[in-house]
């Protein structure tokens, strides 16, 4: 039995029976036994598909060969996995034959704030993987979520899919404290900015000494060029920058090829002028990155080291320069791994079977008595204004019981001096 995606793509479950341990994951599971299509058997054969996958270069087992490193999949991993997703695509040229064109390797995991779905693995030479991951989210995770069976989606991002899987999908870093999942606010803003860059996996580690020369951008043309020529750059330009100037190039060439010069020569003028102003403000964040030796993406790698999958990583910030933090980043694989995210969906329907309350998972949000409004102290009344400007003046009362002052205080002194004297001279009169 199988699952159609479309009406080319086939996708097809496989679960594993050793996972029918009598824990959580064996009620999930036969859960899915009874909504949805799964295959009777051969999960391991399906797992050698997989492991061949990430070790081959030929036709379709290759799909994931240079992306996923060889040890990423051994045969101990697969075997341990609790579902796997094999997607099949015809082929161009033979409409009925079927070819292997994406995997999903997922994991039940339980945590202290609660039970995952968590991708292990997933690749796709064919532009299947958002077919996957739809599949993944809506179709095995949505009957799940409204039963209170899992409280979301985990999974370890390689670093240049970090951004699509945020933008995409939803997914977020968080913090574990004790039974509940904190969000990282201001990591997640920084990772909102790095969506603006779009790499390769053979750059991302890239130094900015390794592969910038200013020398080669004495003028605005060598600089476009270079900066459109080199797949280095894409670690320092945001990707709507290099779109931008990627057309205005285009249409500059076409401009430049017709034979009516005179004519094009305004419109040539106000393109060079826009590639320009975009090629200066690239030039100052290459420059940037040259002084402090450390790209963008690379900055943010680092910020996010804490969530790395790779459990050998050790980076040492105290006194440490980031080029000096990058270079030992380098070479502990800092995202050979990918990092921790987790994707937590709001409840679509509160009346489900499973309540908030008997879910373990807790999102810790501003509470009802923030929003609420606290009393105000009563202020003081303010004074009134004149018809010429500024305010009524108070009228001063005088206070009842007012404090001596000390010129009274010397003036009783010399008082009681002269009645002393004036006294002393009636008594001798008499």
């Amino acid at each position: 039995m199988a699952g159609e995606a479309k009406s080319t793509d086939i996708i097809k479950m496989y679960l594993n029976p050793e996972s029918f341990d009598g824990s959580q994951k064996e009620i999930i599971l036969r859960h899915l036994q009874d909504i949805l299509p799964v295959e009777s058997s051969d999960f391991k054969k399906q797992g050698t598909r997989i492991r061949e996958a990430t070790t081959n270069k030929a036709r379709s087992l290759g799909l994931c060969y240079g992306v996923l490193t060889r040890s990423w999949l051994d045969v101990e991993r697969t075997d341990k996995e609790d579902i796997i997703l094999m997607v099949e695509s015809p082929l161009p040229s033979r409409h009925s034959s079927l070819s292997f064109s994406a995997f999903a390797a997922i994991k039940i995991i339980e945590e202290p704030t609660g039970t995952y779905l968590y991708l292990d693995g997933l690749c796709s030479n064919k532009g299947k993987a958002g077919l996957v991951m739809d599949y993944m989210l809506k179709t095995i995770g949505n009957p799940l979520l409204d039963l209170g069976f899992i409280q979301g989606f985990k999974l370890s991002g390689l670093g240049y899919v970090v951004g699509y899987y945020y933008k995409k999908y939803g997914y977020k870093f968080y913090d574990t404290v004790g039974d509940q999942l904190v969000e990282n606010r201001d990591l997640n803003k920084k990772l909102k900015e790095f969506t603006n860059y779009v790499f390769s996996p053979s750059v991302e580690d890239d130094m900015p000494e390794d592969f910038i020369d200013t020398e080669e951008m004495s003028n605005w043309f060598d600089a476009m060029s270079t900066i459109l020529s080199e797949d280095e750059y894409k670690a320092v330009i945001t990707r709507g920058e290099l779109k931008k100037l990627n057309i205005l190039s285009r249409d500059l060439e076409k401009l430049t090829k017709n034979e009516d010069r005179r004519a094009t020569l305004p419109h040539r003028i106000e393109i060079v002028r826009q590639i320009q102003t975009i090629v200066k403000k690239a030039q100052g964040n290459i420059e940037e990155a040259e002084e402090s030796n450390i790209t963008p993406i690379m900055r943010f790698f680092l910020e996010a080291r804490k969530y790395t999958a790779n459990p050998d990583v050790r980076i040492m910030s105290r006194g440490r320069t980031s080029e000096e933090m990058a270079d030992q980043a380098v070479r502990q694989n800092l995202t050979s791994d990918g990092f921790y995210m987790y994707y937590i969906p709001e409840r679509r329907d509160d009346s489900s079977a499973a309540s908030k309350e008997d879910s373990p998972l807790k999102l810790i949000k501003p509470s009802d008595d923030a929003f609420t409004p606290k009393p105000k102290p009563p202020r003081s009344r303010r004074r009134t204004r004149r018809r010429g400007g500024g305010r009524k003046k108070k009228k001063r009362t005088r206070r009842k019981f007012r404090t001596k002052s000390l010129f009274k205080k010397k003036r009783t002194k010399k008082r009681r001096k002269l009645r002393k004297k004036r006294t002393k001279r009636r008594r001798r009169k008499r």
